[in-house]
């Protein structure tokens, strides 16, 4: 290993413990104030993009990932791995057992036929091959967690209703 890239890596440790303390003092903070938001149209995603906006480069500039591919994808895989596991931890499971047939109907009928007529309206706007237009609509069909998550924590939505919104979006 060459000297100076020995001398660089205690600055990129450093660096990545900055930005992981950066990244918890955020979750911290969303956390004390997430209670108040919930009546609000302001999402956790909506303050963690504004939160880079502001530490980022477009910003005040004092939080520099410096990610390659690699790390934008691990980024987004944990990122994804969190919006899930909190949904998850949403769900009562004893009542979707007990009313299994709306998700199950969500996920077989409403999900496969929103693949089939994706999979249809890609083939007559765009000019892709068969598996192409299959692909992209399995990718658009799900529900977005954090996109219906006005819909899922809205109290005046049936829990039924909730939860199975809840599943059908992973």
């Amino acid at each position: 290993m060459s000297a100076s890239r020995a001398d660089s890596e205690p600055d990129e440790q450093e660096g990545r413990r900055g930005v992981a303390a950066i990244a918890a003092a955020l979750v911290l903070v969303y956390g004390a104030v997430s209670r108040r938001l919930t009546s609000t149209v302001v999402t956790a995603p909506m303050l963690f993009v504004a939160a880079g906006l502001v530490l980022g480069d477009g910003g005040l500039g004092i939080l520099d990932l410096g990610l390659d591919e690699e790390g934008v994808r691990i980024l987004a895989e944990a990122t994804l791995v969190l919006v899930l596991f909190v949904d998850a931890i949403e769900i009562e499971l004893p009542r979707l057992v007990d009313e299994v047939q709306l998700p199950a109907r969500m996920l077989t009928i409403g999900l496969l036929g929103t693949v089939a007529l994706g999979t249809l309206a890609g083939l007559a706007v765009f000019d892709l091959e068969l598996w192409e237009a299959a692909l992209l609509a399995a990718i658009l069909a799900p529900t977005d967690a954090a996109l219906g998550q006005a819909v899922i924590t809205n109290h005046d939505v049936p829990v039924r209703i909730r939860e199975t919104l809840s599943v059908e979006s992973g």
